[in-house]
């Protein structure tokens, strides 16, 4: 197989770049092999939807709810509250987000996510993890104490943010994982594993013309007829040729990367309300479970990766700008492109829609 040779297009246009990766598994078998019963304790700091302010540096988004400021991955609420002005006021965060958590009014996220979370754990193959608690609100947290509680070999901390992007059209939830391994010595407990998840509803009433299959089907067959006429129609200049197939290529690379599924499609034209909010954030919390999952399952070797790591667009908050990333495409799971980076951190993408990555990347 030349690696170097093969071309893909799903939800954006990729190819491949090559067969090696330098991506590793973070959780050793050694250390799975230690763990019997692993504690899932799920922290949450506001179980309500707030609004995402990506920070002006890139780094990571700031979640702004219930007047609270919090790095939603970072954790760094002291120094992230003065780039909330690069943006707007929290203040006006907070008046934003309100009308949309009304509409949430009787549903609770995290229930959702905590029964969502314990039906994926049941299906961990190297450790019980039938142990569960939530924490909810409790703002000086140590999950050193905690452990001291509990009889378990190791401890995984997962807290969730929610939130809705700056211009309301996406709805995201962020995701940090920690785990935790009881240790022998001065400390009681060391870090063996950390990463984090992203997942990102469909853009809700924009402007991109997504297209179904048998809509992109034909667009696609149009495209070649033209493609062939005005090659008919050119000289046999090479030049020329070789220029209405790279715009050919171009014209198919955009149809390929609008495509999605006829769920997606109906679901992006929909005004955001109770109903499309509520089903938003019940597929994040179930994508961020299946990422999670995948991650302490994963078993791939660097040279696995290496068949999988591809160069894709990325749109880049709050920029805009649109970059070229290097990311490993692993099995979708239904509607939705599950991607990792170099550095670990997994994202669920809708079919047809533009990944958005968080800084700092590989």
């Amino acid at each position: 197989m030349n690696c170097a040779n093969i071309v893909i297009t799903s939800a954006a246009l990729f190819f491949f770049i090559g067969c090696t990766s330098t991506y590793q598994p973070p959780i050793s078998s050694q250390q799975k092999q230690s763990i019997n019963n692993l504690h899932v304790l799920f922290e949450v700091k506001r179980d309500e939807l707030g609004i995402s302010l990506e920070r002006a540096n890139g780094v990571y988004p700031i979640v702004v709810s219930g007047g609270f400021v919090a790095g939603a991955i970072a954790g760094a609420t002291s120094v992230l509250v003065s780039s909330v002005a690069d943006h707007f006021s929290a203040k006006k965060a907070e008046k934003t987000s309100a009308p949309y958590r009304e509409m949430l009014t009787g549903y609770n996220i995290t229930d959702d996510f905590y029964s969502q979370l314990y039906t994926s754990m049941a299906r961990l193959s190297w450790a019980n993890a039938s142990n569960f608690t939530s924490i909810i609100g409790q703002e000086e947290f140590k999950a050193t104490d905690f452990m001291a509680t509990i009889s378990d070999d190791a401890l995984l901390v997962v807290q969730p943010y929610y939130a809705l992007s700056p211009t309301l059209e996406i709805l995201k939830i962020h995701a940090s994982v920690t785990l935790y391994e009881k240790h022998q010595g001065p400390e009681p407990m060391k870090v063996i594993y950390r990463n984090y998840y992203h997942f990102q509803s469909p853009k809700h009433q924009s402007a991109i013309n997504y297209l179904l299959p048998e809509q992109a089907a034909l667009a696609i067959t149009t495209a070649k007829q033209q493609y062939e006429e005005e090659v008919a129609q050119a000289t046999r200049n090479p030049r020329v040729q070789k220029f209405h197939k790279e715009k050919l290529d171009r014209e198919i690379a955009d149809i390929e990367s609008r495509t999605t599924s006829e769920h997606l499609y109906a679901f992006s034209k929909m005004p955001w309300d109770s109903s499309s909010l509520k089903e938003a954030l019940a597929t994040g919390v179930k994508q961020i479970s299946h990422l999670i999952l995948t991650d302490l399952t994963d078993q791939r070797s660097p040279e696995s990766y290496g068949t999988i790591e591809e160069k894709i667009a990325t749109l880049h908050p709050p920029s805009g700008l649109t970059k070229s990333t290097i990311a490993y495409h692993l099995s979708p799971n239904d509607d939705y492109e599950i991607y990792r980076l170099r550095n670990g951190t997994m994202y669920a993408i809708p079919q047809g829609q533009m990944f958005e990555a968080y800084q700092p990347l590989p």
